[in-house]
């Protein structure tokens, strides 16, 4: 996987750009769905990678509240589907849409928990991963 590519693409900067061409390009002026997804995806990928002091979740952080926008955007647009008001194909793969929601819940709730219970200053949410573990496993089975 390429995640920095990806992080390219799903971007405000690409949701800018077209909405910019919206308007001046006719095969894109439906594209504003497409502008938003990027949107959404862009600040939660934001908020779950906070990796400095300074930019680290804290109580009153704004990340609270994109974190739970983005899980109620997801709930919608799944809604969407069990309505009928859009095809299966137009949303995420079951199992994708539960990791999805696994991460920004866990992330959610860890966050709460270390800032009120522990008392923690600032969460870097950029730092909870799974790439040592990934990496010792590689190196396991080698």
């Amino acid at each position: 996987m390429r995640v920095l590519l990806a992080l390219q693409l799903i971007s405000h900067s690409v949701a800018e750009g077209l909405r910019y061409y919206k308007s001046r390009i006719d095969e894109l002026k439906d594209c504003g769905s497409t502008a938003n997804f990027c949107d959404i995806f862009n600040f939660g990928f934001d908020a779950l990678n906070r990796t400095t002091r300074e930019t680290g979740i804290r109580l009153d952080s704004e990340d609270f509240k994109i974190l739970q926008l983005l899980l109620d955007w997801l709930d919608a647009w799944e809604q969407r589907v069990l309505d009928g008001t859009l095809e299966k194909k137009d949303f995420l793969t079951e199992s994708t849409a539960h990791g999805l929601r696994v991460t920004l819940h866990s992330t959610i709730e860890l966050s709460h928990y270390l800032l009120e219970k522990c008392k923690f200053d600032y969460v870097l949410t950029g730092k909870i991963n799974q790439d040592s573990l990934e990496v010792r496993l590689v190196t396991i089975q080698r």
